[in-house]
């Protein structure tokens, strides 16, 4: 049986388990050359070749500058300084994710979800408002600003923008939709009562603002 890497070994490690001793150091392809200084054996000059390889396919997932630390198949212990530098990255592929990192990549995929959720239901209702069964009252009642219909996407010096509003508006636009697909036939046909009872109301408090206020300045007076 052949001497060497290849004698020990026929497939790599994907992943390295850390436990409180360094027992995982007794088992790996670096220990059947651990006393050679040079590698000579052809197949172990192979296994090195693939070793840098998948160190490099590491370093440009990382975005890291590894060359000029990578150890010559000719230098002494070029093996054991190889793998050292393979564990580094194994283990950098193996911690846990920055928490701050995380929360970010979290926030904008949630964002996203949300932006593609508004550009949804804001379609719907647009659907809904040119089948002529929701009218300016309706939006109203909804709750929807006059603004609220128009595009997600808008034109501006630097191109479509998404409008800076957008959060808000989907909020409301999502609301509305919702509501809207609730109501029965019965309080859509009484929308403009209800809406017509409200506007008298507000105008009833805003007439007994003034009274009480010129109520307030005559007492002032006398």
């Amino acid at each position: 049986m052949p001497s060497g890497i290849a004698s020990t070994t026929a497939a790599w490690p994907t992943r390295v388990d850390r436990g409180d001793d360094d027992s995982h150091r007794s088992a790996g392809p670096q220990q059947a050359v651990g006393e050679q200084h040079f590698l000579t054996h052809h197949a172990d000059i192979v296994f090195f070749n693939d070793l840098i390889n998948r160190i490099r396919a590491f370093a440009e997932r990382h975005k890291r500058d590894i060359e000029k630390y990578l150890p010559s198949i000719l230098e002494p212990q070029a093996w054991s300084k190889a793998y050292e530098i393979y564990e580094a990255f194994v283990e950098l592929d193996n911690a846990p994710p920055d928490p701050a990192v995380l929360a970010r990549v979290n926030n904008r995929a949630q964002a996203e979800e949300r932006w593609n959720r508004y550009l949804v239901n804001h379609a719907a209702f647009m659907a809904v408002i040119h089948r002529g069964d929701v009218s300016p009252t309706s939006c109203n009642y909804l709750g929807l600003f006059g603004e609220d219909l128009f595009e997600p996407m808008m034109q501006t010096d630097h191109g479509p923008q998404r409008r800076t509003d957008w959060y808000e508006v989907s909020e409301r636009v999502s609301y509305a939709l919702s509501k809207w697909g609730r109501m029965s036939a019965g309080e859509k046909a009484a929308i403009p009562q209800v809406m017509a009872a409200r506007r008298l109301e507000a105008a009833n408090r805003e007439l007994a603002a003034r009274l009480s206020a010129v109520e307030a300045r005559q007492g002032q007076a006398a």
